[in-house]
């Protein structure tokens, strides 16, 4: 395994290769592309990418939260950088997971629920791993895949030197839930939690790295996803409930045996007078009109975050979830010292988007709030300085650029994200001054959307919902009408509820940023032209439905 050199490891040259994809063919040989491109092989960092699974931006107690206990994630933040303006391209798992590999948008790279299209297996030589295992890299993959369409299906563990993942969802007790899929993939662990399972599997990771090979680890955790708060307790007494929210909420979790003297999942936050969102209260089109929002679809998957008798039991859990998380990352960073490697290993954590948990008045991800697109974001570089602060808007797109450059790999052209090796060294240096998000998924709601946010307005348009799947024309928003807009100030209304749309005061503000996103609209959606015309798409398979 690679030392460190003295107390840190050098910081890499990258030849200036230029690295150009011809993708009009068949797949690139990225062999050749990258084994060139890196020097010494011995000096590149290890690299850990840790991901979350719906954990909102705010939710450490170093972030301030008055109730969360992260210790360990807090210490990231104290030895590393910490982004506190951080967010997912879109708030959703499959697309946003992919975006994460590629540094893609959906709207370039294909891969949506809502979208006609595979991930093909050339998309996949140009994601972030696949760069790194060609280029010496010891690669590895812990948890939830969660690309969902993709052509390669059931070859995936081909693509790293270390595989314990799955596709789908997990249970929080997988081998508790015959009808979970995942439960071929962990029969073997130790652990019971799903969660503790991808720490065992990490430990198992590292017990089993070359020594001659820097390492990169992709850990993707399920929680504090749904599909892990809803199943605490699935064999729970629920024959006092008369709806489907209070059979999936309305027991306590910790009364389920196996849990009630666990140190996190027993009566932790249980005493911290969580109550219902406040906005529950309030008629359920206060802030979104029908014309955008469909309660009704949401309700299927998120009916509990509604009702005000089982939202705090979700808190509970999603608190209790972060928590666990955290229990690993400190388990991870004493194997990391035990085994000298904190010195020459770059860490960093995330989430592939937030969730909203009543707020608006809705359950759920897909809307371009905050809440559901502003993440936890941070680097622990040992090379950098310890305990800053940036508050850059930054995207998850940025991330597979970052990775690659930290690797002494060149960054594919075909990426959108930034490298944010710049903001390491200088977190108050030039940057973006505004970013663009999208939600192209129609599973939950009436419309498609696409926001533009600078570090004090947020303005977010509605675009009525095209058949599913939808067309490459259906995504070129500046040539199609609004359904509905909004338009924030974040300075004196961070919490996103006001609506500036009508307000004359604001009538250059808002048709300034109309101009604005529809001109970044047209780039993104022009450049993502370009690249489909360069590669051969996959179509959705037929008979597998369409989100």
């Amino acid at each position: 395994m690679t030392k460190p050199i003295g107390k840190h490891f050098m910081k890499l040259r990258l030849i200036p290769l230029a690295l150009i994809f011809i993708l009009s063919e068949a797949c690139t040989d990225v062999s050749e592309q990258v084994e060139l491109v890196a020097e010494n092989v011995s000096q590149r960092p290890n690299i850990i990418f840790l991901l979350a699974d719906d954990q909102s931006a705010g939710t450490l107690s170093s972030a301030g939260h008055p109730v969360l206990q992260t210790p360990n994630l807090d210490r990231l933040v104290s030895e590393g950088t910490v982004f506190e303006n951080a967010f997912t391209v879109q708030p959703i798992c499959a697309p946003s997971r992919f975006a994460l590999l590629t540094g893609q948008y959906e709207r370039t790279n294909g891969l949506g629920f809502s979208s006609p299209y595979r991930a093909t297996e050339q998309q996949w030589q140009h994601t972030y791993p696949a760069l790194m295992r060609q280029s010496g890299y010891h690669t590895g993959f812990i948890g939830k895949f969660g690309v969902e369409f993709y052509t390669f299906r059931g070859q995936t563990q081909s693509k790293f030197d270390f595989w314990r993942a799955h596709d789908g969802w997990l249970s929080f007790f997988i081998k508790d839930n015959p009808g979970n899929t995942a439960i071929e993939h962990y029969a073997d662990s130790k652990q019971e939690i799903a969660t503790e399972i991808m720490g065992e599997s990490i430990e198992s990771f590292l017990n089993s790295l070359p020594e001659d090979k820097p390492f990169q680890l992709s850990v993707s955790f399920s929680a504090p996803h749904g599909s892990m708060t809803s199943s605490m307790y699935l064999d729970a007494d629920t024959s006092h409930c008369e709806t489907r929210q209070c059979r999936k909420m309305g027991v306590s979790a910790n009364r389920n045996p196996k849990l009630a003297d666990h140190p996190i999942y027993g009566e932790r936050y249980r005493n911290a007078g969580i109550t219902a969102v406040s906005d529950l209260f309030k008629d359920p089109n206060y802030y979104l009109p029908v014309e955008v929002v469909d309660h009704n679809k949401r309700k299927q998957w998120y009916d509990y975050l509604y009702d005000p008798e089982t939202n705090p039991e979700h808190t509970v859990r999603y608190y209790q979830q972060i928590t666990g998380i955290d229990r690993v990352v400190g388990q991870l960073w004493e194997q990391l010292k035990e085994k000298d490697l904190l010195d020459n290993t770059i860490i960093i954590y995330t989430s592939d988007h937030g969730l909203i948990t009543g707020q608006y008045g809705v359950g759920g991800k897909g809307l371009l709030y905050d809440q559901a697109t502003k993440v936890p974001l941070i680097i622990v570089d040992p090379r950098e300085a310890k305990g800053v602060k940036s508050d850059a808007l930054v995207l998850t797109v940025d991330l597979a650029p970052t990775m690659l450059s930290m690797a002494g790999i060149s960054i594919p052209d075909i990426m959108q994200g930034k490298n944010l090796q710049a903001l390491l060294t200088e977190p108050d240096g030039d940057w973006r001054d505004e970013i663009l998000t999208e939600s192209l998924t129609t599973v939950e709601d009436k419309t498609m959307s696409e926001a533009l946010r600078t570090s004090k307005w947020k303005y977010i348009r509605y675009f009525a919902t095209p058949e599913c799947p939808y067309k490459e024309s259906d995504l070129e928003f500046s040539k199609r009408p609004t359904v509905f807009e909004q338009l924030f100030d974040l300075e004196a209304d961070p919490g996103e509820r006001s609506n500036l749309v009508a307000i004359d005061e604001y009538s250059d503000t808002l048709q300034d940023m109309r101009e604005r996103i529809s001109r970044r609209s047209r780039e993104l959606t022009d450049e993502s032209v370009r690249y489909k015309n360069r590669i051969d798409l996959a179509s959705r398979e037929v008979g597998k439905g369409c989100w």
